[in-house]
């Protein structure tokens, strides 16, 4: 458990120093699926996440949706609701935004910190 961190880079790289530390091999990152192209950005582009970059290209490390996650265990329960929430403006705004993230990532601008 890793709560030290206020954001996801800050998670990042924890996590990243945990896998140095520990000599984790393998394993998944568990997130919003509209979080997953951000998270999937940092690790790309972050010089100080080679270590996570490198179990990425090495298919060691698995990004997985949690909304995917929970519907696969309990359709019945959770894809309706799942499905409310993403055609909501709310979340349309929040993908939107995260779309940006990504694109200011991939650019330069977004000050990963």
């Amino acid at each position: 458990k890793e709560d030290q961190s206020g954001n996801t880079y800050q998670q990042l790289r924890e996590l990243n120093s945990l896998v140095l530390a520990k000599g984790l091999t393998k394993f998944f990152i568990v997130s919003n699926d509209y979080h997953l192209p951000r998270i999937q950005a940092m690790i790309e582009l972050a010089a100080e996440l080679r270590n996570l970059r490198n179990l990425l290209v090495n298919n060691s490390l698995f990004l997985e949706s949690a909304e995917e996650i929970v519907i696969e265990h309990d359709q019945g329960h959770w894809a309706e609701m799942i499905d409310r929430a993403y055609a909501s403006d709310l979340m349309k705004e929040r993908i939107k935004l995260e779309e940006q993230g990504v694109a200011q990532i991939k650019s330069g601008i977004y000050k990963l910190q």
